[in-house]
């Protein structure tokens, strides 16, 4: 199955996200995110490892981060999602995963434990961040206790550490990191990484470098406490020249550098991915779908 990597945006700290979509549908794809699909009404047809799963209004699915799939609502389906860093989980947890993604809702209480996630990070009282962690750490355990499960596969788990060790250090020494240096860093001859790296990210190393060299420019410009001329922005971005910078800046941004409104932020979506050089930025989502206020 041919896939995209999908990233997302968060409002706040807290890596967690929800929605609830009318008839949602989207192409196949995968994230670094762990996923709850909750089926409120209708149903909807969930691709998962090429296997087609059924789900109607009271199934609900957990997907493991690294999963590749895609759902298929029909016209009349209502979807509750959550996403959420696997990481607030412990390891021994998020190295497991249910041997049938298909659930029942009910058994669970699952309808008041999303309705009670979503709210705490709609409120966002004190310390909602380690509520909405332990309430979802919760649900899991429940979820792995209750349905069949099993560990992950250990290449399977490799693959998706692999790749987040290396957005790390991207992020760390962005500026004038090579592909040389990302394929010694993965441990991969040059020639298999830049298959990998596509195949995990859904675009060309030097295109993912070019996207976080303009997001890290886009950051300095807003730091108005330590103001830096585009120049000085340019060079410790990783730009050879101003000319080469403003060029790429506005293919991306749309803007000029100079004239970039105080509250732009680059690919402020409740869904992006990072897709840049194509005409159209990828979203798995498909316009038939609606997402609810």
């Amino acid at each position: 199955m041919l896939a995209n990597f999908e990233t997302r945006e968060y409002a706040q700290k807290l890596r967690v996200w929800s929605g609830r979509y009318k008839h949602l549908t989207n192409i196949p794809h995968w994230h670094l995110e762990s996923e709850l699909i909750l089926i409120e009404e209708g149903s909807a047809t969930v691709l998962f490892d090429d296997e087609a799963v059924k789900a109607e209004a009271g199934d609900a699915l957990y997907i493991n981060g690294g999963d590749v799939h895609s759902i298929s609502g029909d016209k009349d389906s209502l979807l509750a999602i959550i996403q959420f860093d696997p990481q607030l989980l412990p390891n021994d947890i998020s190295s497991h995963k249910l041997v049938k993604p298909v659930f029942k809702a009910e058994k669970y209480n699952l309808y008041e434990k999303m309705h009670n996630i979503r709210k705490e990070i709609r409120e966002m009282k004190e310390f909602y961040g380690k509520k909405t962690e332990s309430l979802i750490c919760e649900l899991v355990i429940d979820l792995l206790r209750g349905e069949a499960s099993t560990l992950r596969a250990e290449t399977e788990n490799n693959m998706i550490t692999k790749y987040k060790k290396l957005l790390g250090e991207i992020d760390n020494n962005y500026a004038y990191y090579t592909f040389s240096d990302a394929a010694a860093f993965t441990g991969l001859s040059e020639t298999y990484f830049s298959r990998w790296f596509h195949k995990m990210s859904g675009m060309t190393f030097s295109k993912y470098m070019t996207y976080i060299r303009v997001e890290k420019a886009v950051e300095m410009l807003h730091n108005k406490q330590e103001a830096k001329p585009v120049t000085a922005i340019a060079t410790e971005c990783g730009f050879d020249t101003i000319r080469h910078f403003n060029r790429v800046f506005k293919e991306i941004t749309g803007t000029n550098p100079k004239h970039i409104p105080p509250d732009f932020v680059l690919n402020a979506q409740p869904v992006t991915v990072a897709a840049y050089g194509r005409d159209k930025a990828f979203d798995p989502t498909l316009k038939t779908s609606e997402l609810l206020p």
